[in-house]
């Protein structure tokens, strides 16, 4: 489904190009239709994309994503991991948003091997704090589960900062 475009070639690609008034383009057809692109796909401009999306490659070193900033400044670009709840504002305690490294073990099962997780840790108007947990996994010989290595826990009220290195009385900070 196309709309109000000025041209569409298919010429080993499909080319949407707009005429300058509501230059809207859908691929697919409602929310569970499958959409592949196989080769780059380049985005200019702002966009919104509300959906997930997942990049795979068999490539070495693949798939990459990347933020460039082609401005000549001293500014470079920014990933935003938003938790914004509509209408009622955060909890304390709410999760802002997680970067996970997973992958498999050797016997091909799905784990857990880091996480970065950033926290709303007060929500209260003028006083907020935030919490960053960076975890790894560690195991007891059967079972393995993530835990802290450094948290950094940010004070409402009195602007300092409390960190958390090691996870257990046994653990070795050098």
């Amino acid at each position: 489904k196309v709309k109000n475009t000025a041209s569409v070639s298919v010429v080993d690609a499909l080319v949407l190009e707009g005429n300058g008034t509501e230059t809207d383009a859908t691929i697919g057809y409602g929310s569970s239709s499958l959409t592949t692109i196989a080769g780059r796909f380049a985005v200019t401009g702002p966009s919104t994309f509300d959906a997930n999306a997942t990049f795979s490659n068999s490539a070495t070193s693949s798939p990459d994503v990347s933020f460039i900033n082609t401005t000549d400044d001293a500014t470079g670009p920014s990933l935003f991991l938003k938790n914004m709840r509509d209408g009622s504002g955060l909890s304390n305690n709410d999760v802002l948003g997680d970067i996970n490294f997973d992958g498999t073990d050797n016997g091909v099962n799905a784990q857990s091997y880091a996480r970065i997780q950033g926290t709303a840790a007060n929500v209260t108007n003028s006083d907020e704090a935030g919490y960053l947990s960076l975890e790894v996994a560690t195991s007891n010989g059967t079972t393995s589960t993530l835990r802290n290595f450094i948290n950094g826990l940010g004070n409402a009220g009195d602007s300092t900062v409390n960190v958390s290195i090691g996870q257990g009385a046994t653990s070795i900070t050098t």
